[in-house]
């Protein structure tokens, strides 16, 4: 079989949601689905420091006007017909207007646009109302990312239930590692900070974090720290401003994006993870954190339940920074037999999600259509 992929989702060499996902999936495929012949197609480089076998095939073809939703229009479809693609993947909620008998298949990450106002960029929340919905009705399935993206695209697109199906994303590979650069550099001490993982944005809720993490220093006395680990986002200069007026500043490290190794040494060296994001369409940071063993506080909204389980602490309430500080308080004050329980179902809730099983369910759907 001869398949397509939009890898217009890649963009350098970080990979972060999206291109996260869609790194992953590609990976897997290259090991585990060598039968087929396999085409990614973009208008600039593509995964430069992938090594790919000789099925996969880079097809590069720049547009002469307009940004990637253009090319998408116009040189997608002429290079899917010209490459004779029997089914089509698009990583990321695009697919080009339907050619021929080719089989369609779209992921949805999230609706977030749809769900609360003022949530994402103008740009992205445009893109996805004047894109989404058409590739949701053009495709022979749907791929949602969870239940709760599931239901928001049968609801907010009318799209069939029996067309929308649910494959989980993984996580972080659990490698371990001793040391680590942003250790040295931000002075950082075991169980001595609370972390934060994802995009510095809005959405993510980090005003609230922020205040309630003053409000833990401020009844406790602690020389903890937080460190907010991500790539700045849109609208991020509110949430710069509040860490700048801090009177707790110095305790507030941004080490910016870092490796996933350096990624893991944060992770398994945190006293707790919080992530109180006001919509997720799935939530790969927690799962990464329970990976790690982390006690993990989260917001109760979206998807976060299901990825969660019963293994992480809930805030009731994602706006209430005097939760956020009493649950913080909490993890800091949890006795070795509490996290051990925690621990445990981690590990338990972690089995459920993985990368060979997501690919293992998408290539098991484009081979049975």
């Amino acid at each position: 079989m001869r398949i397509g992929i939009d890898a217009t989702v890649f963009k350098g060499n970080t990979y972060t949601g999206v291109s996260r996902c869609a790194y992953e999936i590609i990976r897997n495929w290259i090991k585990r689905y060598p039968e087929h012949e396999y085409f990614l197609f973009s208008g600039t480089t593509i995964l430069p420091e992938l090594i790919l076998p000789n099925n996969w095939h880079r097809v590069v073809k720049p547009c002469v006007v307009g940004g990637a939703q253009v090319w998408n229009i116009i040189e997608l479809p002429k290079l899917i017909k010209q490459n004779k693609i029997d089914a089509f993947w698009g990583p990321n909620f695009i697919l080009p207007k339907k050619n021929g008998n080719i089989k369609y298949y779209v992921t949805v990450h999230d609706l977030a646009p749809f769900k609360i106002r003022g949530i994402a960029a103008t740009s992205n929340s445009l893109k996805l109302k004047l894109f989404a919905k058409r590739s949701c009705l053009r495709a022979d399935k749907v791929i949602a990312v969870s239940k709760a993206t599931q239901k928001d695209v049968i609801d907010i697109f009318k799209i069939p239930e029996k067309k929308v199906i649910v494959s989980y994303n993984g996580g972080l590979p659990t490698e371990f590692t001793s040391d680590c650069l942003v250790k040295k550099v931000c002075k950082l001490e075991k169980e001595k900070y609370f972390l934060f993982v994802s995009t510095i944005e809005p959405r993510k809720n980090l005003i609230t974090l922020i205040k309630a993490f003053e409000k833990y220093l401020e009844n406790t006395n602690s020389n903890i720290k937080l460190v907010l680990v991500g790539k700045k986002g849109w609208k991020c200069k509110s949430i710069f401003n509040a860490i700048e007026n801090s009177p707790y500043r110095e305790q507030i490290i941004l080490p910016g994006y870092v490796s996933d190794e350096e990624k893991a040494w944060l992770y398994q060296n945190a006293v707790g993870f919080i992530f109180p994001s006001l919509y997720e369409g799935f939530g790969i940071p927690i799962l990464e954190a329970m990976a790690y063993g982390v006690i993990t506080i989260t917001a109760k909204n979206s998807s976060l339940c299901e990825v969660g389980g019963d293994a992480v602490l809930y805030m009731q309430n994602e706006k209430d920074t005097e939760e956020l500080s009493q649950l913080m308080n909490k993890v800091v004050s949890m006795k070795k037999e509490e996290k051990t329980i925690f621990r445990k179902k981690m590990e338990k809730q972690v089995r459920k999600f993985s990368w060979d099983k997501n690919a293992d369910e998408i290539m098991k759907l484009i081979m049975q259509n």
